[in-house]
């Protein structure tokens, strides 16, 4: 039998958004104008990182001026390759790892989270980003159309047009980034760490007391 408790986000990234915050991180890191974030501590097949940057390629060949802000791990030689191949180095920032106190500010700056992965069990980052205001685009694959539902734009992570399509789309139309930002901060809050703990105690007191009933049934004692 299998009961499904979801995992939380974080209250750091419930924080109300600092616009001056926001500006002294992109100087410090030197990223300017609108800018499109993926953030991934690995660098396994199934993130889709190939995919994600002829996404972006897909992207900037609409004439849209945007750059890639890649957070955690650094690209693999392959992905290097194709970073070649395709001519994005120009486009492409690489940040590498942030102390965590400074990820609500990495996301409140960016102005969409790229999620692509062929595989989540539970996507973090997608709630992160959208407790923080920031919209997302993430993939049709595993948990995440269950975690985002309706607060993202979902889209098949082997559609290259359609994936960059859903992205110009957010990034460009201010009535959905504010419909999708709004209803993003709504969706986060339904992940909580208090409501994991709770939910997690609530089976496992449930799990007791019928295992005690049996117990009981079968005439053998119960145990503490």
């Amino acid at each position: 039998k299998a009961h499904v408790i979801y995992l939380g986000v974080g209250e750091i990234f419930f924080q109300q958004k600092d616009q001056e915050a926001c500006r002294a991180f992109r100087r410090r890191w030197n990223v300017e104008g609108r800018h499109v974030l993926i953030v991934s501590g690995r660098t396994d097949p199934h993130k889709n990182m190939e995919g994600t940057l002829q996404v972006f390629h897909h992207l900037l060949r609409t004439g849209l001026p945007v750059t890639l802000v890649k957070i955690g791990s650094v690209f693999t030689p392959s992905q290097r390759a194709l970073l070649d191949r395709l001519d994005l180095k120009p486009f492409v920032r690489e940040l590498g790892m942030v102390a965590k106190e400074d990820l609500p500010r990495v996301y409140q700056s960016g102005d969409a989270l790229l999620f692509l992965s062929w595989y989540e069990g539970f996507g973090f980052l997608a709630p992160e980003a959208m407790a923080s205001g920031t919209p997302v685009v993430v993939s049709n694959r595993g948990s995440l159309p269950e975690i985002v539902g309706e607060a993202g734009r979902i889209v098949d992570p082997g559609n290259i047009q359609e994936a960059a399509a859903a992205l110009r789309e957010v990034l460009t139309v201010l009535k959905v980034r504010e419909s999708l930002i709004r209803k993003g901060k709504e969706r986060a809050a339904t992940f909580s760490w208090r409501q994991t703990a709770a939910a997690t105690l609530s089976l496992y007191r449930d799990v007791y007391s019928k295992t005690n009933i049996q117990k009981k049934r079968t005439g053998h004692a119960a145990t503490a």
